[in-house]
């Protein structure tokens, strides 16, 4: 049988197999099927037993076939493709072959060869199905839910039976059974829950393409809602609410904070239906749900936002955590459901303080809490239990994952960052645990609630079933996003942690930060309430490279706060401009954060820290005089030299003291002097980050492990070196669990290139002073450390008290146990990173943990620090005549910087380029710099662009001969470049006018005579090519057929003289526009050598920008498309993780790389879908006298046709045009770009030609509505419109519209253009202004929602536009905004 029913139902469907199981007294079989289900899970794993010796241990399938137990396959849309298959026969047939060599057949078959004499050795291989064995599978189907759909053959093979929600009259009678439930509440719940029920069934019923179903006009998945979680919440919540139940004797129980909160119908139903709460990132997907339950008055913004509940003005300091009256009434919130018997989910921001609050619960209840971090790699077998080895006989095992450990024992299970375990691993792991009090493990026991588990201990061990003590709660952690799935959801409890109020921030500094005085606290809190205040102005991305977190504020205030000069004020500002990463971020978002310290009224930046200023370091690397002293003072810091045990792990680095370098030790030294235990460099390559630690770490006297991460760095090898010793498996510790072991400083290198969810591991240990390393053992640090060390002194207390022979007045000795490993107090992580965004390749490093960090950014050094450096480097020119060359390479690099941060360049030159030429020089002193500079520039060889601005740039700086120099070693590049520039058609130019009044009346119009002299002619109408007149062509006319300019200055008659031409005279002007009109057609459409020369000139003027937007285009990563280790493999290499099943002898113990299932097939690319919309209307031609906005156009035309040749594999574009004649022009339709320079220049003369024959109007909105849904339908051709889709909220087409900005004229609202460009939530639009009377295209770049709007006066900085229109929707895989 299968059962159908929704994602948030599972559990009602899991108690219908339950229940059918208890009425026939048969047992159950239980397989939760995920991504990560193989055959071994379905059929046979091998198992050592010691001594070489190999067993078969059956899995539950074949175990439930021998037994005649109801075999329960759970989640079959969530298993990947051909896993399930294996099951098909045993299914139909009742027949499946085993890799022990048995062989499963029907009862009657099998009963069938005994009859026929089948006998010996053939009939002891075969196995009969019990007669009694069933398969009951659970689903739900996709489309419309998430998930893949069921196989055909698979899905052919099972009956179907539907599994609805509860009714409102099952739901009135299990709730009429809790005598402390009001009437009033239970009539809400019930209302309520039938509100849900049919505004989802509505949902699909108006859906006509069944793939969009359960989909809202928002575009957003609608969010199921759970009738069997609301009746559970309503069981806990109003059952036996004194608190003297067994369930809540087991747990530590306190009535005054038990009963904390208002218990109504809206706090029920928000923490079960989670879109009603704020701050998860769900509503948008729920507003209709929303407005029917305020509505009916079920809920409020009291339950809806936390912030707006009535509390007491309690504020407590709990350790390190301190807790205001928002936390406290979470805490209290929290401990509600724990001792009502809930299993709980607390949602909040990246460093919000929801791993503090949870620790600050454990302490203030005396709980047992064990934390289990959580990462992408994790499996759902590894959320339960690990394979391992016995050391002594090598026999395989399986091992509790902390998660087990705490339900065996009956403790509370911290699931820290369950939002990033891969999507249905949750719901697998934990939806028996949490839904049915049992919990199925990979080794083949059942851990069931103590209250259900029979008495007789035999019974037990026949069942492998062991009792799990009431206990056992879990607490899950998770910041918001759209991984909250309604099966989910329906597990758990539900809530929000919100931020920290502005008015508590400076109470909670005084508690936290001592040394912070007054007004560092006063500039903290106000800086806090203004950042919050304005991230409203931001777009999701900015927003996110924006946060600042609680933690990071913390941070920023305590390194401050060490300064005891008058200079910490400004330290505040430069800590907290250094926690931001502000350096890296776009110039528009400087500015924003600029203005937030000012309003908080933090002093501007002073020249440097005081640290760096009053550091004073050895002149040459080779003195070490100050190795002699214990202890190191830097101004008014005093820090205390370690004394290594093994003095070669202490770096000695070649160090020359500039002060860049100077200033970068400084800073570090500055945060070891605050006690701050993580540091994050983050720079440009070659700006001296290793150096600098090293120098630090040599002043220090500190000992340093070093490990090089990379893409392939995974949690495993940053903790331990599995090594295979004669059969059995064992860890060695590797270089971070040395450091946390012997206090050492692990230096983690390049960290910006390995996967982010290994450094997110790093927060548990880090912040919360535990790590679960792979072997079981646990570092423990801090509060965490201490609170073990009080378990093991209450544990050697205990031991002695019953111990008869012990003596009266002994002390028992406390050790901890062998399985926790303290980390030392000197231990310190100083973690190197490339700077994020483009041109670096690296992860989203900051974005996901930045805020665990202290950032210090490490820039390019100053010209005269690169130009000490360079003399230091090379001797013997900086003691010649020489010298001055030295000085020229340094100001080249310099201006190579600045144009790589304005985006001229893409590769940014740094300090080690500059280095190396030294060092060459030094060497080979006849040879000149022009010829050195070839060793490093090669890269270049093949680019005359960026060939021709690294020379202008190096020869500007007085470096001679270094076009001749890069000629010489590559080639020349002169038979490549464009002709010089000819007269070109496009290059319109207008002059400044003035007004004019019409010296004749309207007529009808005419073409107008051509004056060869090119006088001007105003007011008139005989002249074609006049200005000011009447009927002729010419501008700021009226009555004339179209536009056509002289080269004079053009004069503007008034709206009142335009009124008077005549509707005969329009239409015989529009007559002769057409007319016109198809002339240049036909004359386009002859290409001449001539015509040639016209499209080289204007491509000569773009050429610079086209080779950064192509370079741009060929660096963008997609994330779904990125190549990632392909675990369960038959070939490949050797996956860590799976050694014992390697020693076992099982296949798919490898890995390789590949392109992951959601892309498709391997290998398999998808394209982004591009839709530009250029401005062809008649203003366009009038006002390029102001600003050329039609040469702007013209060029980006140009800019985007050529960038886009060779891309077709991974782009699909098309070019559209508006005016007032028309929202549509098809220029380039998708999938059919241009094939050659001829056909572009045809392109643009056709959209210049529009600009001077089209009738007056602006269709922008129209146009980029049309536009829109135009992409859309090009999604839906590709099969990318998938709102099941892992990144379902990820835009995948991209609109680009251009315009003049002349919305005043024609009376149209900005609001009306945002509306259009964000109204299709898959496709992202963005809105161009390239041109502008006065400050319009400002004024409406401010009304556009924040990130949408972007002014362009100047063609050479469209590339960087584009390029930050793609960085902030995601295209580029980078780690912010920069």
């Amino acid at each position: 049988a299968l059962l159908i029913s929704s994602p948030a139902e599972r559990a009602r469907a899991r108690h219908l197999v339950l229940a059918y199981a208890e009425l026939i007294q048969a047992d159950i079989e239980y397989v939760a099927i995920s991504a990560d289900t193989v055959e071994a899970d379905l059929k046979q794993r091998r198992e050592l037993l010691g001594e070489g010796a190999l067993a078969w241990s059956d899995a539950p399938p074949v175990r439930a076939a021998l037994t005649g137990s109801i075999l329960v396959l759970d989640g079959l849309e969530r298993a990947e493709r051909n896993v399930l298959p294996t099951l098909n026969c045993l299914l139909e047939a009742r027949e499946l072959p085993l890799d022990d060599g048995r062989f499963l057949v029907a009862a009657k078959r099998h009963q069938q060869l005994l009859d026929q004499g089948a006998g010996g050795h053939q009939a002891a291989r075969l196995v009969p199905v019990h007669e009694h064995f069933r398969v009951i599978a659970l689903a739900s189907p996709s489309p419309p839910f998430p998930g893949r759909a069921l196989d055909p053959p698979l899905r052919s093979r099972f009956q179907a039976t539907l599994v609805p929600p509860a009714s409102a009259e099952e739901l009135d009678a299990e709730l009429s059974s809790l005598a402390s439930l009001p009437l009033l509440v239970r009539q809400q719940l019930i209302s309520a829950a039938s509100t849900l029920d049919e505004l989802e069934r509505q949902t699909f019923d108006r859906s006509i393409d069944f793939q969009q179903a359960s989909t809202d006009a928002s575009g957003q998945n609608f969010f199921s809602f759970s009738t069997s979680a609301l009746i559970e919440q309503c069981r806990a919540t109003f059952a036996n609410h004194d608190g003297s139940t067994c369930e809540r004797a087991s747990f530590p129980f306190n009535k005054s904070l038990s009963n904390a909160g208002q218990v109504n119908a809206g706090a029920v139903l928000c923490r079960t239906y989670p879109p009603l709460l704020t701050g998860l990132g769900l509503s948008g997907s729920c507003d209709p749900a929303l407005r029917a339950l305020e509505r009916l008055g079920t809920i409020d913004s009291s339950q809806v936002d936390p912030k707006s509940h009535d509390m007491s003005t309690s504020q407590i300091l709990h350790g390190n955590f301190w807790c205001g009256p928002l936390q406290a009434d979470a805490m209290a919130r929290l401990r509600q459901d724990l001792v009502a018997g809930r299993n709980v989910l607390l949602v909040g921001p990246r460093g919000s303080g929801k791993s503090a609050l949870v620790r600050a619960l454990g302490r203030s209840i005396d709980s047992d809490f064990r934390n289990f971090a959580l990462h992408h790699d994790l499996t759902v077998r590894d959320l339960l239990q690990r394979r391992c080895t016995d050391e002594a006989t090598g026999a395989s095992g399986w091992e509790d994952s902390p998660l087990v450990a705490a339900a065996r024992a009956g403790s509370v299970a911290v699931l820290d960052g369950v939002h990033r375990l891969p999507k249905g691993n949750l719901a697998a792991a934990l939806g028996r645990i949490c839904a049915d009090g049992e919990m199925d493990l990979p080794d083949g026991t059942r851990l069931v609630h103590e209250r259900r588990l029979p008495c007789s201990p035999s019974l037990t061990e026949q069942q492998r079933a062991y009792p799990m003590p009431s206990g056992f709660r879990i607490i899950a952690l998770a910041e918001p996003g759209h991984w909250l799935t309604p099966e989910v959801a329906a597990l758990f409890s539900t809530h929000v942690l919100p931020e920290i109020s502005d008015r508590d921030v400076e109470v909670a500094l005084q508690a936290l930060v001592p040394l912070a005085h007054a007004t560092l606290r006063k500039q903290a809190a106000r800086l806090l309430a203004k950042h919050q205040a304005s991230c409203g102005q931001l777009s999701s991305r900015e927003k996110t490279a924006t946060q600042l977190s609680m933690r990071g504020l913390l941070r920023a205030v305590r390194r401050a706060a060490v300064l005891t000069s008058n200079d910490a004020s400004s330290s505040l500002r430069t800590t907290l401009k250094e926690t931001l990463l502000t350096r890296f971020l776009p110039l528009r978002i400087q500015v924003a954060i600029d203005s937030w310290l000012d309003a908080a009224e933090i002093p501007a930046d002073a020249c440097s820290s005081t640290a760096s200023k009053t550091y004073v370091s050895n002149s040459s690397p080779a003195s070490h005089d100050v190795d002699n002293a214990d202890i190191l003072r830097i101004g008014g810091l005093t820090l205390q030299r370690r004394e290594p045990q093994q003095r070669q792990l202490v770096p000695a680095p070649h160090y020359f003291a500039s002060a860049c370098a100077d200033r970068s030790v400084a800073q570090i030294l500055s945060c070891e002097a605050a006690g701050e235990r993580a540091i994050l460099l983050v720079g440009n390559q070659g700006v001296g980050k290793n150096v600098a630690v090293d120098r630090a770490l040599q002043l220090l006297r500190a000992e340093r492990e070093y490990v090089q991460l990379h893409r392939d760095t995974t949690v495993a090898s940053l903790t331990l070196l599995p090594v295979l010793e004669a059969g059995r498996l064992r860890y060695e510790d590797a270089p971070l669990v040395r450091a946390a072991r012997f206090g050492r400083v692990c230096v983690l290198d390049e960290a910006d290139k390995a996967p982010t969810e290994v450094l997110v591991v790093l927060r548990a240990l880090m912040e919360d002073g535990e790590l679960v390393l792979g072997d079981g053992r646990r570092l423990l640090a801090g509060s965490a450390l201490e609170t073990a060390k009080a378990a093991a002194k209450a544990a050697a207390t205990c031991a002695a008290r019953s111990d008869v022979g012990s003596q009266l007045g002994n002390q028992p000795v406390a050790d901890l146990p062998p399985e926790i490993i303290p980390v030392h107090d000197d231990f310190r992580l100083w973690v190197l990173a490339n700077r994020p965004g483009y041109p670096f390749h690296g992860n989203a490093l900051f974005q996901e943990c930045g805020d665990i960090f202290t950032s210090l950014v490490v820039d390019n050094p100053e010209p005269d620090s690169e130009i000490a450096l360079l003399e230091y480097t090379a001797p013997s020119l900086a003691a010649s005549s020489r010298r001055h060359e030295l000085r020229c390479l340094a100001k080249a690099f310099a201006d190579l910087r600045g144009m790589a941060e304005k985006g001229s360049v893409s590769h940014p030159y740094s300090m080690r380029e500059a280095v190396a030429v030294a060092k060459h020089l030094e060497h080979y002193q006849q040879e000149t710099v022009a010829k050195a500079l070839t060793n490093i520039l090669a890269f270049e060889a093949f680019d005359p662009v960026v060939r021709a601005q690294l020379a202008e740039a190096f020869e500007g700086a007085g470096v001679n001969d270094v076009k001749a120099a890069f000629d010489h070693a590559f080639g020349s590049s002169a038979a490549g470049s464009l002709a010089e520039r000819h007269e070109n058609a496009f290059d319109i130019r207008y002059l400044q006018s003035g007004s004019s009044t019409p010296r004749t009346p309207a007529g009808m119009p005419k073409h107008g005579k051509v004056d060869p002299t090119g006088a001007p002619h105003v007011g008139g109408n005989t002249w074609a090519g006049g200005s000011g007149g009447s009927d002729t062509a010419g501008l700021g006319g009226r009555g004339g057929p179209y536009r056509l300019w002289d080269g004079n200055p053009v004069h503007q008659i008034s709206d009142e003289d335009k009124a008077q031409v005549s509707d005969e005279a329009r239409a015989r002007a529009r007559e002769l526009a057409q007319q016109a009109f198809q002339d240049r057609l036909r004359e386009i459409d002859r290409m001449d050598a001539r015509s040639w020369s016209m499209y080289a000139s204007l491509l000569e003027q773009v050429e610079p920008q086209i080779a950064q937007f192509k370079q741009i285009l060929r660096h963008s990563q997609d994330r779904r498309t990125e190549r990632v280790w392909l675990r369960n493999k038959a070939e490949g290499e050797l996956d860590d993780t799976r050694l014992v099943e390697g020693i076992a002898g099982d296949r798919l113990v490898f890995k390789r790389r590949g392109a992951s299932v959601q892309t498709g097939t391997e290998g398999h690319t998808r394209r982004r879908i591009l839709h530009f919309v250029m401005d062809c209307s008649g203003s366009m031609y009038r006002f390029n006298p102001y600003d050329g906005r039609l040469d702007r156009m013209l060029e980006a035309a140009c800019l985007i046709l050529e960038s886009m040749e060779g891309q077709h594999d991974r782009y699909d574009f098309a070019i559209s045009g508006h005016s007032g004649e028309s929202a549509t022009i098809p220029f380039v339709p998708f999938g059919q770009p241009p094939e050659s320079r001829g056909d572009r220049l045809k392109l643009l003369q056709q959209m210049a030609a529009h600009t001077q024959f089209c009738l007056a109007g602006d269709t922008t909105i129209e146009a980029t509505t049309m536009a829109v849904q135009a992409a859309l339908r090009q999604l839906r051709r590709h099969g990318l419109d998938d709102e099941a889709s892992e990144d379902a909220e990820q835009p995948k087409a991209f609109v680009v519209v251009l315009s003049d900005a002349n919305f005043r004229r024609y009376r149209m609202r900005p609001e009306w253009w945002g509306q259009a460009l964000t109204r299709e939530p898959r496709v992202e639009g963005h809105a161009v202004m390239i041109g502008s009377l006065g400050d319009e295209a400002q004024r409406l770049q401010a009304s556009l929602p924040p990130g949408r709007g972007h002014v362009v006066m100047d063609t050479s900085t469209l590339p960087q536009t584009l390029r930050r229109i793609f960085e902030q929707a995601g295209i580029f895989d980078t780690g912010n905004l920069g």
